[in-house]
Parts: C-alpha cells; structure tokens; sequence
C-alpha cells in the first residue's frame, strides 16, 4: 500500500516520482528525503502472537482465525490402531513470472481515466481504486493486458493506484515498469506455513481422524490471507475422507512483505503435511502407499473436512490409478542402482468456492463481414483462456477459428 505516516514492510510505496524522461525520474529519486523513526518489529507468527508484541496494525496482530469440527476426533485418536503426528513448515515463495508489473495510465475523456495492465480481476482493481482514491467507480476503465503469467501474482492493486494517481494529478499518459528487485518487492508471496498435525487410522487402514493447528504469516497486510486460511480448513484433510476432524488456523500479520494468492491457494502447505503422514500411517501398517490412498479418497458423495458433499467431477481414484499403471510401466533400476520413487495425492477446488455464487456468460454478435465477435467477462493471464474461448465457440458455430475474435 501506500504510506502515509507508518511503513510496515520493504514492500511499501513511500514516493513515486512523476517525470518527463527516466534522466529526469532519477534526479528526482535522488533528491528525495525520507526520515525514519525505526520501531519495533515481527517478522514471524509467533513473534506476532506474543502478549507483549509489537502491534502491527490497530486492530492488532491476528488476521483472521477459523475452525473446522466434526465428530470426536479425540475419542477416534484414544482408539485408533495407529497415529501418525508432526510439525512441518513452509516458506514464503515468488512466483517468479517472467514479465514484471508494467503498466500505462491516462485521461479519458470524460474526465476520468484508463489503466491498461497485466491483472487477474479488472472489476476488483477498479473497485478498489475508486475506493482507495475516493473516484466514482464509473470514471475508472481497466482494460486487462496479456502478461507474461500470474499465478496468483496479479490479485493485488499496488502499480495501479500510482500509475492511475499520476494520471490524474498530471493530465497526461503515465508509464511505470517495474524493475526485477522492485517486482520481488512489492507483489505478494505465497503464505508461510507452521502446521502442527495428527492423523489416525484404524488396523484396516481406514482414516479415523485428523487434527491440525495452522499458523500462516500473512505480512504487513491481509491480501487474500483470509480467504486462503479457509481454504486451508477446507482442504485440511487432503483428498480423503476423515469421519473426525478438528482443524485450527490462525493468520497473522507481521512486518514481512504481505502473502497472498499464489497457485493451489493454501492447498499446497496442507498437502505437504497430510501426504508426509499418509505415507507414515501406511508404512506402519504395511500397505502399499497407492491402495491405502485409494481406499481412503473421496468420491461423489462423500463430503469434504468443511462437510461439503461432492457431487461430481472427483479425478482423484482415476488420477491414483492411472499413476499407478504408468509407474508399473518404468524401469525402476538403472545401472544397478534402484530410483527412489514417491506418490503424493491433493484436491484444489476449480473456482472461488467458500459459497460463492459462480456463474459466467458470454454475448456473441454476428458481424456484416461475417465473422464473430465473442465478449466473455474472462481474465487471460497466461492460460490461454481467450484462445480456448474462441475455440469453444468456433466448434458451437461450425465456423473456423480465425473467424471467432
């Protein structure tokens, strides 16, 4: 965010410098001074949690906590065949797209202004700056640019309230480029983990219960760390059913750059910790990993840890077992030696999910020349989903693809 009395972390805009040539914007950098007052700090959860800790925000330390609880998970681990338990962690990672945040911004005509940049979701970053920047929604366009990827990486406003600011407070076009240094710094990463977890089985192999205490640090600003604790909760379990489960996470913020989106949403921290213990409870009663994970998946039918009941489209037994086949397929021995090989299975959700109303649709115009002209309210940031628009609709007309824009 953008500073104005307190900078929480590196990743903070402290001064933007408008200019006529990049010679003019460095002089002005240059003559730039900033006093700072150095004050307490936290860089970890549990720094964060502490009585006595330096306050981060007003509101305090804790972002956001939640909870998931079904059945008796204590009774289920007093009579279990057998337990698995750790602590596991994870780091903060980049993304690491191969295009930097660039963009350009401009008056419009009618007063308002224009912003073309790489982004995941136009119509929040055009909330959110008419919210930032007290802007009528309607005097704000953002017109969404091809990038050189996203994964998650592109969630968050940060370039677009400067470049959209300098518009407006110069009356002419701006163009900002981040430098690699200043992209690392500034876009969020995917959330650290700590992950206290335990799981039980009974002698036949069948999952009994799980329980977990989850601590994300989700830095000096909240980004989409709510949304992605509960995402933890929901796929705390992995892609197995658990009749008992007692699930804790806690998010919090601290003095490191902010955590937000980044591919798997929170899925991955949790799957590295189930997986680790599956593999465990599996060892220790003797079965081969592959059965004990399909004996266990979920199904049509069969709820998730948040008791959400799945009702279609659950790849996991097929995906097993076609790992399997494929594996049966390759020599595991080479020069004598024996390659070490490992299965790990996870869920992700396709959409937003946490009850969310999900629905899209598409207006297409027949033009004089006769082609088509397809507008679909879609964000491609990488994964080619205007070309696969343009396709699915290209086979619905009977018309050739370069007929479809």
């Amino acid at each position: 965010g953008i500073v104005l009395d307190r900078v929480r972390s590196t990743g903070d805009i402290v001064a933007v410098v408008y200019a006529e040539s990049e010679t003019a914007a460095e002089q002005g950098i240059q003559a730039l001074k900033v006093e700072y007052e150095p004050l307490p700090a936290v860089f970890t959860p549990q720094a964060a949690a502490a009585p006595d800790a330096p306050q981060v925000h007003e509101s305090g330390n804790l972002c956001h906590s939640a909870f998931l609880k079904r059945g008796d998970a204590e009774a289920a681990f007093s009579s279990a065949a057998v337990v698995a338990a750790g602590e596991f962690t994870t780091p903060f990672v980049d993304h690491a797209f191969l295009e930097p945040e660039a963009g350009i911004a401009y008056p419009a005509e009618d007063g308002g202004v224009v912003l073309e940049i790489g982004t995941q979701c136009p119509f929040d970053d055009r909330k959110q700056m008419a919210e930032a920047l007290g802007f009528p929604v309607e005097k704000i366009r953002v017109r969404q640019l091809p990038m050189g990827g996203a994964f998650g990486g592109r969630e968050d406003i940060g370039l677009h309230l400067v470049l959209v600011l300098g518009a407006l407070v110069s009356g002419k076009p701006v163009k900002i480029t981040l430098t690699r240094e200043e992209s690392l710094r500034g876009h969020p990463k995917r959330h650290p983990a700590w992950m206290r977890y335990k799981i039980a089985a009974d002698a036949a192999g069948k999952l009994q219960a799980v329980q977990a205490e989850i601590d994300t640090d989700t830095g000096a600003y909240a980004s989409l760390g709510i949304d992605i604790l509960e995402n933890m909760l929901t796929f705390g379990a992995g892609p197995y059913y658990v009749p008992n489960v007692d699930l804790v996470a806690r998010a919090w913020y601290t003095n490191n750059l902010q955590a937000g989106a980044m591919r798997g949403f929170g899925v991955p921290q949790v799957a590295f910790a189930v997986e680790a213990l599956i593999d465990e409870i599996a060892r220790k009663l003797g079965q081969d990993p592959f059965e004990f994970r399909l004996n266990n998946a979920l199904d049509v039918g069969l709820p998730l840890a948040s008791d959400h009941v799945l009702e279609a489209s659950v790849g996991i037994k097929a995906t097993l077992t076609a790992a399997r086949d494929a594996l049966a397929q390759v020599d595991l021995s080479r020069d004598g030696k024996k390659i070490g090989v490992g299965v790990a299975s996870s869920l992700k959700n396709i959409g937003f999910g946490h009850g969310a109303v999900e629905e899209a649709g598409a207006l297409v115009e027949l033009n004089l020349d006769g082609t088509f002209l397809v507008r679909v309210g879609l964000a491609d940031f990488g994964q080619g989903a205007f070309t696969a628009m343009a396709q699915l609709a290209a086979h619905q007309l009977g018309a050739r693809i370069d007929q479809v824009q």
